[in-house]
């Protein structure tokens, strides 16, 4: 079996498949990459996610969605554990922005 893709979609095909049908009409083989299974931070990431954290507090609290609360939490170190919604987790972000525990 081979992975092939035509730039949109990937799928997988014997090779004979590929060969005879497939390979006339635009798919090549899809070249595997080795994936690391934990990623390994560099400058720039570091500073493509200040820039994230960044943009995310000239946007009001009120606005996040779920997914950025999490995110800016763990960037920032702020627990959120034993909050039981996102509207909790909103406080608990505002007051550690704002300098005061609860």
């Amino acid at each position: 079996m081979v992975r092939i893709t035509n730039g949109i979609n990937v799928i997988e095909v014997t090779n004979g498949a590929f060969e005879t049908v497939y390979k006339g009409q635009g798919y090549h083989k899809v070249v595997e990459q080795t994936v690391v299974s934990a990623p390994v931070k560099d400058e720039g990431q570091d500073a493509g996610e200040a820039d994230r954290i960044a943009e995310l507090e000239e946007k009001p609290v009120s606005q996040w969605s779920k997914a950025e609360v999490k995110e800016y939490a763990e960037a920032k170190g702020i627990d959120l554990s034993g909050t039981k919604n996102v509207n909790e987790a909103k406080d608990r972000i505002k007051a550690a922005m704002s300098g005061s525990e609860e």
